[in-house]
């Protein structure tokens, strides 16, 4: 108990600072915020399944990101649903290096993307994923061009992350350089808006 205690002191500061933010926002966000938590909470429980809880990661980041964070944009003026979709696609794809990387470790009968399919087959679903994204990018009518390019080069940068991921890759491959890309990307929407 003593090793976790500071992690416990954390959650908790953590708690105390979320109760006190929300209490401040408007119903809308709150409903969808309390959603989100609960959707985590179910995280436990689709943890044992490998595939399902890659794609419940992804589905839970997007959802909060799409339908709390941009949603409730003023200035935005697409479709939630599409940029869902996108967030969805490109979470689960940039989520491949950790899987890998952690399937020499998971237990076999977790049955997760590349001990069912295999490390090539696994990168080439990571490699449809972002295509995917890509394509998604390009037919969003409210997006501008300089926007699609930043988001073309993460896809490439994310496309490279997928490729030079092995089994051999230290840990901190995909704890320091794959978990960097949404800083990289945030750079770039920064440097160029």
């Amino acid at each position: 108990m003593s090793k976790h205690i500071g992690v416990l002191l954390v959650t908790i500061l953590a708690l105390f600072g979320y109760f006190f933010f929300v209490i401040r926002m408007v119903d809308s966000i709150k409903i969808q915020l309390f959603l989100s938590a609960a959707m985590v909470l179910v995280y436990p429980f689709f943890r044992k399944y490998g595939i399902v809880k890659m794609f419940w990661v992804s589905f839970v980041i997007a959802y909060l990101t799409a339908f709390v964070f941009v949603n409730e944009l003023p200035t935005f003026k697409g479709n939630v649903y599409l940029e869902f979709l996108k967030r969805f696609v490109f979470v689960s794809a940039l989520m491949i290096p950790f899987e890998i990387y952690d399937s020499q470790y998971d237990d076999k009968a977790l049955n997760t993307l590349p001990q069912r399919f295999g490390l090539a087959k696994a990168k080439i679903i990571g490699y449809f994923l972002l295509l995917v994204f890509v394509v998604l990018e390009f037919v969003s009518c409210h997006v501008n061009n300089n926007f699609k390019a930043q988001n073309f080069v993460i896809a490439v940068v994310t496309a490279a992350a997928i490729r030079f991921s092995t089994l051999e890759r230290s840990q901190y491959y995909s704890s320091f350089w794959v978990e960097s890309i949404p800083v990289l990307w945030f750079v770039l929407l920064y440097i160029f808006q």
